[in-house]
């Protein structure tokens, strides 16, 4: 008997890896959904809309952008997550709803390492570390000298709390060994006016969101937060070379589909996202709006996002901050 249903195990077994396999090698057959947790006009909707035209070309199937925002990122990141494995969902991960949502919210309804496989980190955007026009620092080694002279008297704004320029800061304050006030906002524009307006005098904020400031002359670019100058600007230094060795953000946002989907479909997807990632003109249309394409392995974003967890876990920690 156990002979007998051994051999029906195995029948079935090989009848689903066959079908699994069969499935993977017509994939895709129909639209694919790239969900945003993020509403329209968001760093992720805006990257999400500019790779999904491309990949919709390279796959023959329409990739439809769909919108579901809230919470933080965490509401539709756990839809995302709850999807079929089929390679018929994906979704526009980023620091928000991967990296730093474990540590900020304490009943986060999905596992960021766990509820998701990972298919390409799509491209990456070093924060500008900014000043207001009337603080007499012109460089970041000046504003450290400043903040510790005068602790706690220097304000710095953020996009709210819990934010990628919120946490960018409290990285800095830690390893700068300073006292800043901060000062939250809704959203990276109004953070900005917050500087141009002197109620606040420092921040570190997404350069796809600081530039316009910064090329019309409102706020001060002291620094960029990647590990390398970036090619627009190869005259300001990182702050990691100016003043804080070690310190390196990047707002990023990455591919990613459901936990358990077959190899052969990853493969599939992960040729089809990076073709279209590495091509000319959208290499062109990421650096003209102040991000570089990455473009890694399925595994090579694995290793990155697991040690973003950690590091950013560590920081909302250390500092205490919380989801306004």
């Amino acid at each position: 008997m156990k002979s007998m249903l051994d051999g029906v195990r195995g029948l079935l077994l090989g009848t689903c890896l066959v079908a699994a396999a069969a499935g993977a090698q017509s994939y895709p057959t129909k639209p694919i959904r790239l969900l945003v947790p993020f509403p329209p006009g968001a760093g992720a909707d805006v990257v999400a809309r500019t790779l999904a035209q491309k990949v919709t070309e390279g796959l023959g199937v329409q990739v439809i952008v769909d919108n579901r925002g809230g919470a933080g990122g965490t509401l539709g990141a756990a839809i995302a997550s709850r999807a079929a494995p089929d390679g018929y969902t994906l979704m526009m991960g980023s620091i928000a709803s991967l990296g730093t949502a474990q540590g900020l919210f304490k009943d986060l309804p999905y596992d960021p390492l766990r509820d998701f496989t990972p298919v390409t980190l799509a491209a990456r955007s070093p924060s500008g570390f900014l000043t207001s026009l009337n603080l007499p620092a012109k460089s970041v080694k000046e504003v450290i000298a400043l903040a510790k002279g005068q602790p706690g008297k220097l304000n710095y704004s953020s996009s709210g709390g819990g934010s990628p320029s919120h946490l960018g800061m409290e990285l800095f304050k830690g390893m700068a060994g300073v006292s800043l006030v901060h000062i939250p906002y809704r959203g990276p524009a109004e953070a900005l006016n917050a500087l141009v307006m002197n109620e606040a005098q420092v921040e570190i904020q997404s350069m796809l969101s600081a530039t316009p400031f910064i090329q019309g002359g409102r706020l001060r670019l002291l620094a960029t937060t990647g590990v390398k100058r970036m090619t627009e600007y190869p005259d300001v230094p990182t702050v990691a070379e100016a003043a804080v060795p070690g310190y390196a953000v990047y707002t990023w946002f990455g591919v990613v589909a459901p936990a358990g989907v077959p190899k052969p479909i990853l493969a599939r997807l992960h040729t089809a996202l990076v073709q279209a990632l590495t091509s000319p003109e959208m290499r062109k249309q990421f650096a003209n709006q102040g991000a570089e394409v990455v473009a890694n392995t399925p595994a090579e974003f694995n290793a990155f996002l697991r040690e973003e967890v950690v590091k950013w876990n560590k920081v909302i920690s250390d500092s205490g901050a919380r989801v306004d």
